[in-house]
């Protein structure tokens, strides 16, 4: 017996942890003969596994079909999802609030005073606006979503599956890419695009999810046609999908609605550090870094040494530096407390790439910059 399929069973996955083998024998003028195969049960939520039995080493017989599959199905079901803390119905549009994740939950200030004041929502949560709602996830996962929402349907998702499904994302009950692939098989998926060949397809996820045409004489595009064609011939469809939904294109095209947690950080970090609006180039740059993993201290390192960095701050002594951060970052003086607790913490030896990265991902600066990185939530128009 062997593991066959898209998922093939392993030996775990047998009763005694090993490959069934044996012998059958068949009666004489007998022309079936039962084999009983020994499944270890489990609870974990998995694709159903194939397997394939064959026969050799016959003797005093001819089997047409000596080889017969099977499969080990999956019955367990993922446990219920944490439904969202829901501070109910706010009364103003969603643009008329400061929203702001300040890590771990969001702050939520409503801008026309003496109306809805100012509140918290949770991880995970939900906001109802009057056009809208609003899903807070810290995890990135529903902003991956709704990316991919939008690639497939040319559409918002609806807020019940989108919250229904992030839980299964974070807990890893689910996969992006199953979901893309239940999007390509979907009614509506085939409504609007029919069987289209690879090529067709590609050429139809720009337009859907980037919302233009291919320009065949640029090289980018040329390249990247090539580039999801290949994977979806060698990964499926629904990676290809997934690869251009997540595209740095359409994640600029989407922050209004989607975010970009990596986006996020990386506006704070250079605001903080330059003090002014960030270059698109040096901003894709840092993004890309955070999002392949790049420590956030250090890219915070990088811009205490570079030249724009070092002509704005000099060689200042660690509480003058600490009192300039301040003005720059918070656009405020130091309070007393802050500057003594930052001043030691470099005197001891901190870097002030530390002391950077620590003023800009502060509360304070991430309610400051709400405006312009929309972090960790999904707006749902309605």
């Amino acid at each position: 017996m062997t593991g066959s399929g898209a998922n093939p069973a392993a030996a775990s996955d047998f009763a005694g942890g090993t490959l069934p083998s044996g012998t059958v024998a068949f009666a004489a003028g007998a022309t079936a003969a039962t084999i009983t195969v020994g499944v270890a049960g489990d609870t974990l939520v998995e694709p159903d596994e194939g397997f394939t039995v064959t026969l050799s080493g016959l003797a005093g017989t001819i089997i047409a079909t000596p080889a017969a599959s099977g499969t080990i199905r999956n019955d367990d079901a993922p446990p219920p999802p944490t439904g969202p803390t829901n501070i109910g119905a706010l009364h103003g549009n969603h643009g008329d609030y400061v929203i702001a994740n300040t890590g771990g939950q969001l702050y939520i200030q409503d801008t026309v005073p003496g109306r809805d004041g100012t509140q918290t929502v949770a991880n995970p949560g939900e906001m109802r606006f009057a056009d809208g709602i609003g899903v807070f996830d810290a995890t990135g996962n529903a902003e991956a979503m709704t990316r991919l929402y939008q690639g497939a349907f040319g559409r918002a998702p609806d807020a019940p599956g989108l919250e229904y499904a992030v839980p299964l994302i974070n807990q890893g009950s689910l996969t992006l890419k199953q979901i893309g692939e239940g999007f390509l098989s979907s009614g509506e998926f085939q409504r609007q695009y029919g069987q289209p060949d690879t090529g067709a397809f590609v050429t139809a996820m720009y337009r859907n999810v980037l919302h233009r045409a291919i320009n065949p004489s640029d090289p980018l595009d040329a390249a990247g046609i090539q580039n999801f064609s290949n994977l979806a011939n060698a990964q499926g469809r629904a990676a290809a999908l997934l690869a251009i939904s997540d595209s740095q294109e359409n994640h600029r095209l989407t922050l209004g609605i989607a975010g970009d947690r990596f986006d996020a950080q990386a506006t704070r970090i250079y605001q903080a550090a330059f003090n002014r609006v960030p270059d698109a180039p040096g901003l894709e740059a840092v993004r890309n870094a955070l999002s392949s993993g790049a420590p956030a201290d250090q890219i915070a390192q990088n811009f205490v040494d570079s030249g724009e960095f070092q002509r704005a701050y000099g060689s200042q002594s660690n509480g003058d530096f600490i009192a300039t951060l301040y003005r720059n970052v918070l656009h405020r003086e130091a309070d007393a407390g802050g500057k003594a607790q930052f001043t030691g913490a470099l005197d001891a030896g901190y870097s002030r790439g530390f002391a950077l990265l620590a003023l800009a991902d502060s509360a304070e600066n991430r309610i400051n910059t709400a405006a312009v990185t929309h972090d960790a939530w999904v707006f749902i128009p309605g």
